[in-house]
């Protein structure tokens, strides 16, 4: 019995050590960005300086555990989507839906090859060498008045309708475009 016991602990550990290197080998080469989530205090900030209607579309470019879309679920009753292409934050965002009992829709995929065209809201935390390319992509697919909310990055040569100063309960701006 201790054989089995210790032959399952160690495909667990090989498994474990697989998904990381997976990760760590997306992270590098297809991210271009480290999994480093929005903090809870953001969130709110952010939320509250943002008055989103309810049943609107909120899109979370690179939603890592999906907090982001999670709270704004609850805050506003949004319709949540979000794309991650790192598997453990990929993992850890449906886990934490599930134990949040959210409707919020998070897809395994690259956001640069989904249609965005029906967002209202597009929130992300990229950095700014990929920010110029999701607002080149929001141009040419997006409808009027979409909204970009970026947390920490502007986009270079655009000026924002809107910047949530760094406060107490955040450490860095937040930028808010409109499209």
């Amino acid at each position: 019995m201790t054989e089995i016991i210790q032959i399952i602990v160690l495909s667990s550990v090989l498994v474990l050590i697989v998904l990381m290197l997976i990760t760590i080998l997306t992270l590098f080469f297809v991210a271009k960005a480290p999994y480093v989530p929005s903090q809870k205090k953001m969130i709110k900030s952010i939320l509250d300086s943002i008055q989103m209607k309810k049943n609107a579309k909120l899109y979370d470019l690179g939603c890592g555990d999906g907090r982001f879309l999670i709270q704004a679920e609850k805050t506003y009753q949004i319709k949540g989507i979000g794309f991650e292409i790192s598997i453990i934050p990929y993992l850890f965002s449906i886990l934490f839906k599930k134990i949040e009992k959210s409707d919020v829709q998070i897809h395994f995929a690259n956001f640069y090859k989904k249609n965005l065209s029906d967002a209202d809201y597009i929130f992300c935390y990229l950095y700014p060498e990929m920010m110029e390319k999701v607002a080149e992509k929001i141009k040419k697919e997006c409808k009027k008045g979409t909204k970009l909310i970026s947390n920490t990055f502007s986009i270079k040569n655009m000026q924002p309708s809107k910047v949530i100063a760094k406060n107490k309960n955040q450490k860095q701006n937040i930028y808010i475009y409109e499209f």
